[in-house]
């Protein structure tokens, strides 16, 4: 038996968006059942909205977008690391036991107030060189950024060893230690990032 986790967070332009730097989705229908009989909607959305990968190209020049990151390293087994902790440091991080890693802080849960932006639970430097040491080819958290609120050490550290990072994930306290995962950005050419809905696959025992 098996059951799915749905870790992206809900699209609408309402959604926590870490302002200047990134900006809120634009929903603009343009065609209605009503008038048209069909239904279309154009979107404007930021590449790094809401539940998200960040391909290396977001902060290494010449290194590869969205689009050609390897399906390999988007889905497959992945382990969760529970932190209690503003400061992700490698004493939190423990033995990491595959290519996958998911750090579940709760951050998500204060994603309608203030603080979810501005003080979020984020990764250290050392930390970051903690996942990549151990061979990690793809980070997630459950907060806006991998980074402190004006800082991109972490960013710097993963993408230039090709460590993709998936940040604004929800619901991984639902999460066992470990499960299966994929992460599905938009195959947008070039891009350096994307929203992306991402899915848990967890066994669940026999009755």
């Amino acid at each position: 038996m098996t059951a799915y986790v749905d870790l992206s967070m809900p699209i609408s332009p309402d959604m926590p968006t870490n302002q200047p730097d990134h900006f809120p989705p634009v929903l603009q229908p343009y065609s209605h059942i009503a008038s048209d009989g069909w239904a279309g909607t154009a979107i404007t959305i930021d590449s790094h909205c809401g539940t998200h990968v960040d391909a290396p190209s977001h902060f290494v020049a010449g290194e590869i977008g969205v689009d050609e990151i390897p399906i390999e390293v988007l889905v497959g087994a992945s382990q969760r690391i529970a932190v209690d902790a503003r400061v992700v440091t490698p004493e939190h991080l423990g033995a990491v036991a595959s290519e996958r890693v998911v750090v579940h802080t709760g951050w998500s849960d204060r994603t309608d107030t203030a603080e979810y932006l501005s003080g979020s639970t984020h990764l250290n430097a050392d930390a970051a060189l903690h996942l990549v040491g151990r061979g990690v080819r793809l980070v997630g958290i459950d907060s806006p950024s991998v980074d402190a609120p004006g800082c991109d050490d972490v960013h710097q550290i993963l993408l230039g060893h090709g460590v993709i990072i998936v940040e604004n994930l929800s619901n991984t306290a639902a999460l066992p230690d470990h499960f299966d995962l994929i992460v599905s950005p938009l195959r947008i050419v070039g891009a350096d990032g994307s929203p992306a809905r991402v899915i848990a696959v967890v066994a669940e025992p026999a009755p």
